[in-house]
């Protein structure tokens, strides 16, 4: 049986309990070495501690925000983009894609990809359906993202 197979299993024993589930339910299910869950936690401390931190480290950079054009907005985009044919990952100053031309190309590529994304998952609630235009959003794609 494939892990995700596992955990869909256990994650619906543990739903048919009391009707849905929670982390808390999840953990002290994994908790037993004997569950199936076990291997899917950081049991050792330390390293536990440490992406715990990382995780926190990267909710205090996402609440850093900064006023543009009168508007509130993240100070920090957390991206993968190529700069000087190397591929980075970290938080981008908000300044620096918007004045950077090829940063900012980037940016505005996986912007349209996620919004295809989005598209493509809820295209079945018709509530949604007319939230993106898709003509703009193909010229786009066409202008930004295919160069």
């Amino acid at each position: 049986m494939l892990k995700k197979d596992i955990l869909i299993k256990e994650v619906k024993k543990l739903e048919g309990k009391k009707g849905y589930i929670t982390p808390e339910d999840l953990l002290t299910e994994a908790k037993n070495p004997k569950s199936p869950l076990h291997s899917m936690f950081e049991w050792d401390n330390t390293k536990a501690a440490r992406e715990y931190r990382l995780w926190q480290a990267r909710q205090i950079i996402d609440h850093i925000k900064i006023t543009i054009e009168e508007r509130e907005v993240g100070a920090y985009h957390n991206l993968k983009v190529v700069i000087g044919n190397v591929k980075r990952q970290g938080y981008f100053p908000i300044n620096t894609i918007l004045s950077n031309v090829d940063m900012h190309k980037q940016v505005l590529a996986i912007a349209v990809g996620e919004l295809r994304y989005w598209q493509n998952k809820y295209r079945d609630l018709k509530e949604l359906k007319d939230l993106v235009d898709d003509q703009k959003l193909t010229h786009l794609e066409m202008s930004v993202v295919k160069k």
